[in-house]
């Protein structure tokens, strides 16, 4: 996955939801969409788990 912000990564999740959510997709187009947003979902939470992670370090530092 090429390098992206969390924004970027939420902002493509919501636009295959969008698409699964159409009435015209093909099932190969369907799974090929559902593991990029497997994908674009675990960036997501790799994101945020190391955000908390390095505000967790910062309060207990004072």
């Amino acid at each position: 996955m090429k390098e992206m912000t969390y924004e970027q990564a939420m902002s493509e999740i919501k636009r295959i939801v969008e698409k699964l959510e159409s009435d015209n997709q093909e099932i190969d187009g369907i799974i090929a969409n559902v593991k990029q947003a497997a994908k674009l979902i675990a960036f997501c939470k790799n994101k945020l788990h190391g955000i908390e992670t390095e505000l967790e370090d910062l309060f207990t530092e004072q």
